[in-house]
C-alpha cells in the first residue's frame, strides 16, 4: 500500500470515510462479554473507529501511514478529551510484542493488498492477538460492482477504479471460499455479507463482515 495514496486522499477529501461501520457497532457487545480492554484499531484512517473504542472505555491503540490521518484523528481526540496510542505505521510489521492483545479491528484495509499482503497482514494479527483474541475484519465481496473495473494487478485485485478519491488504491475482492482459507488459524464466529449504497461512487458497494477468534 503506498503511503503517497493516502495523504493525497486525506489532503484532498479530509474525512473520506464517516460514521461507524455496522461490523464495529455489532462486535461492540461481543467485545465488552469477552472482557476485552487493549484494542487495535488497524489503519484508524481519520478515527471513525479509534474514537468509537474510546468512547467505550477501550484503551485503544491505532497504526496508520498517513501523517494527515494522523493529525485529523488527535484533533478529534483532543475535542472529545478522549485518548488513543497513534502511531505512523505500515500494517505489514506492527511494533508490538506477541500475545499484546485482546482483540484488534481491521476495517476497510486489508483489502487494499495484493493477496500475499493480505496474508502478511493477517500473520502480523495472529502474533499480536492473544489467545482467544477476537478479530473483527471487513474485505470486499466479489460480488462488488467495482470488482473487474480498472487495472487489474493479479487474480480479483485492481486499481485505478472508478472513484474520486481511491482511484489509485489497490482494492481485492474476496469470495467466502477465500476468506475461509485466508483466516486459517481462526474460528470464525460470523461471517456475512452486507450491502449498502456508497454515495460517494453512486453505486452499490458489498463487503463481508468477518468476526474470528484465534485459535
Amino acid at each position: 500500500m503506498n503511503t503517497k495514496d493516502w495523504e493525497e486522499a486525506y489532503k484532498k477529501s479530509g474525512e473520506i470515510q464517516t460514521g461507524v461501520p455496522g461490523v464495529v457497532k455489532d462486535s461492540l457487545d461481543f467485545l465488552k462479554k469477552k472482557n476485552a480492554k487493549k484494542v487495535l484499531d488497524l489503519c484508524f484512517g481519520t478515527g471513525r473507529t479509534t474514537i468509537f473504542l474510546a468512547e467505550n472505555g477501550f484503551d485503544v491503540y491505532g497504526i496508520d501511514i498517513s501523517k494527515t490521518g494522523k493529525k485529523i484523528t488527535e484533533k478529534k481526540l483532543k475535542e472529545k478529551n478522549l485518548s488513543a496510542h497513534l502511531e505512523i505505521r505500515d500494517m505489514h510489521k506492527l511494533p508490538y510484542e506477541d500475545n499484546f492483545f485482546d482483540a484488534v479491528l481491521a476495517i476497510y484495509c486489508l483489502e487494499h493488498n495484493k493477496l500475499s499482503g493480505i496474508k502478511e497482514v493477517i500473520l502480523e494479527l495472529d502474533r499480536v492477538l492473544k489467545p482467544k483474541g477476537i478479530l473483527a475484519a471487513t474485505l470486499i465481496s466479489t460480488k462488488d460492482p467495482r470488482c473487474g473495473m480498472g487495472k487489474k494487478i493479479e487474480h480479483n485485485t485492481f486499481t485505478s477504479i472508478d472513484d474520486p478519491v481511491e482511484k489509485d488504491v489497490i482494492h481485492h475482492f474476496s469470495n467466502r471460499k477465500e476468506i475461509k482459507e485466508l483466516f486459517y488459524n481462526f474460528d470464525i464466529i460470523n461471517l456475512k455479507e452486507r450491502s449498502g449504497y456508497a454515495k460517494r461512487r453512486n453505486m452499490q458497494a458489498i463487503h463481508w463482515e468477518i468476526v474470528l477468534e484465534k485459535l
